[in-house]
């Protein structure tokens, strides 16, 4: 399904600006109905018609499960349906992804590892926290790390791709590793996964 600006979403957001796509997402800028001043962020997951209700049901019940209020984490407000794909709703934050950085900065960190280090002392705050709640994030890649200043960064699907794959089987390599280039030599071996798997995708990004 593809969307344009001024689209309404559930009769209480407005698109307003594409900020890009996942493997089974597409991220969009929209502001509320009833407050023009108040901005969120809205992702479509593309699950299929076929499975669409059992993902959003299965979001309903383990919403308490994925969504905590920490200031390393981007979690959903809400969520719902529009036409055939399931979508969450979470503040909007004002930034970048990683992934974005990389692709139009990567020459200004060459020779210059102080920055990188220090970039890095951030993405591991977040990651600290999110283990001492003994729980692992299992998708760490640079589209999920969110830099909204110069020295925070916020982690970004947290618990929602675990959905997916449980839900609508969605795979992206053995074991239903969703971006293999990050992912463990042991993940390929096993279904589940550590905090120690997060400590080496951050190595790979690194």
């Amino acid at each position: 399904h593809g969307h344009e600006p001024g689209e309404v979403v559930g009769e209480q957001y407005r698109l307003l600006s594409h900020f890009g796509d996942g493997p089974s997402s597409s991220v969009w800028k929209a502001k509320r109905l009833d407050d023009e001043t108040r901005f969120c962020s809205l992702k479509f997951y593309n699950t299929g018609v076929e499975t669409a209700t059992a993902f959003l049901e299965l979001l309903e019940r383990e919403f308490d499960s994925f969504v905590m209020k920490n200031p390393h984490l981007v979690s959903p407000a809400c969520m719902g349906r529009h036409e055939a794909l399931v979508y969450t709703v979470s503040p909007y934050q004002e930034g970048r992804s990683l992934q974005s950085l990389l692709a139009t900065h990567a020459r200004s960190f060459v020779g210059k590892e102080a920055r990188v280090l220090h970039l890095f002392q951030r993405v591991l705050k977040c990651v600290v926290w999110l283990h001492k709640l003994c729980h692992a994030h299992l998708d760490l890649t640079p589209s999920n790390l969110l830099l909204v200043q110069p020295d925070r960064v916020m982690m970004l699907d947290f618990g929602l791709n675990r959905i997916l794959r449980n839900v609508v089987g969605l795979v992206g390599g053995p074991n239903n590793i969703v971006h293999t280039a990050y992912a463990s030599p042991q993940r390929f071996e096993r279904a589940s996964g550590s905090a120690a798997d997060d400590i080496f995708s951050i190595g790979v990004m690194l």
